[in-house]
């Protein structure tokens, strides 16, 4: 709530309290007082990184890959507090790390046909520029990849889409679930039970809109906006995979319609 304290139209200052118990007094004490260092949390999304760098030729080797994660900042915090990121203190454990991490990065770049290697260069795929181009991650390409292995109708496509990774970091809110319980049997797809996982909740989020059926949760229309400017990415670059690469209209045609 401290983001709410003071209404720029009404008050000129705003006034956040911040309550807790005294075992957690001193860490608040260095958050407020810029004590405490930023650290990276880049480790999550290597792969999306590396296979940007890649679509734009900054990293043409492997040589050029280990270069480039060596210059991050999730490096430069590894080597202040390496041991916060699993790793052993020592320059020779980081460059260890440094080329190990690489590799394997490349490696699982080059399975899921996002790149390629043409005389020890690496070179993006087209589905590695796509992949890029709509700054995905490589679980949701990979589900995306899978899903031209079967036709699929309107309603498997939506849910299809609405299990990519890019969802997973949504939770739940208090009342949320009464709230979307309530308007399920209204929507054009609606769950055989209650609601149980993010996916069944991005799954009736989005007919809301594509129903124009309104919400009254705050904590819901919060949070929308951000849902479909996911959506709208996944569901473009399933276009774009069904008419260029697989050249599959069905599914091309079942996303376009949605």
């Amino acid at each position: 709530m401290l983001g709410r304290a003071g209404r720029p139209q009404f008050d000129e200052k705003g006034v956040g309290i911040i309550m807790t118990q005294d075992v957690h007094r001193s860490k608040f004490l260095d958050l407020c007082n810029g004590q405490l260092p930023v650290e990276s949390v880049m480790r999550n999304y290597l792969m999306e990184h590396l296979n940007a760098e890649i679509s734009v030729g900054t990293v043409v080797d492997r040589d050029t890959a280990i270069s480039w994660l060596k210059n991050t900042f999730l490096c430069v915090r590894i080597k202040k507090d390496a041991r916060r990121y699993g790793i052993e203190p020592g320059s020779g454990n980081l460059e260890h790390w440094a080329s190990v991490t690489s590799v394997n990065l490349l490696t699982s770049l080059e399975s899921s046909s996002m790149i390629t290697y043409q005389n020890d260069k690496i070179f993006s795929s087209k589905l590695g520029k796509l992949m890029a181009r709509f700054y995905l991650s490589l679980e949701t390409m990979s589900l995306m990849l899978n899903s031209f292995e079967h036709q699929h109708n309107e309603k498997e496509v939506l849910q299809m889409i609405c299990k990519a990774r890019e969802f997973q970091d949504f939770e739940f809110q208090a009342g949320e679930k009464k709230c979307l319980n309530s308007i399920n049997k209204n929507l054009k797809y609606p769950l055989s039970g209650k609601i149980k996982t993010i996916d069944d909740k991005i799954f009736l989020l989005v007919q809301t809109t594509l129903g124009s059926i309104p919400l009254s949760f705050n904590s819901l229309n919060n949070i929308l906006p951000r849902i479909l400017q996911f959506f709208e990415k996944i569901l473009n670059c399933l276009v774009d995979l069904g008419l260029e690469h697989f050249r599959c209209t069905t599914l091309a045609c079942v996303a376009i319609k949605l």
